[in-house]
């Protein structure tokens, strides 16, 4: 735990005087509290440290999304090219065979938000080469 940095959520420009460099309970009880807003408890450092390590949901979720519609327009601009010479009976095996793949892609992709670990550990799907 950063505790300078978990005073400062709890109490902003909180003073204060001592080294906090060893980001240990011990060093913390050492400082001597120059504020005159009570000093916080250990518990309640801890407790607003694990507050910061929350992920912020919301967030991650907007990151996510954009992402993905970013992989599902890349699918889409290599699909296009590939379901027209199928289309248009033009298309060698190779060429089905990388459609199929871009399609199966788009479709993993698609659904990302369906996983289990949405939106705080996403397994991407990987490109077809």
């Amino acid at each position: 735990m950063d505790v300078a940095f978990a005073i400062e959520r709890l109490l902003y420009a909180a003073q204060y005087f001592g080294s906090l460099t060893a980001n240990t309970r011990k060093a913390f009880d050492d400082l001597t509290w120059n504020d005159e807003r009570p000093k916080p408890t250990w518990e309640e450092l801890e407790a607003a440290w694990a507050e910061m390590l929350l992920p912020d949901i919301p967030q991650l979720t907007a990151e996510a999304l954009v992402r993905r519609d970013e992989l599902l327009g890349l699918a889409a601009l290599r699909i296009a090219p590939l379901q027209g010479a199928v289309d248009l009976d033009q298309a060698t095996s190779e060429e089905v065979g990388a459609l199929t793949a871009w399609k199966q892609y788009q479709v993993d992709v698609n659904r990302v938000t369906s996983q289990v670990g949405f939106p705080s550990s996403i397994d991407w799907p990987v490109q077809p080469s």
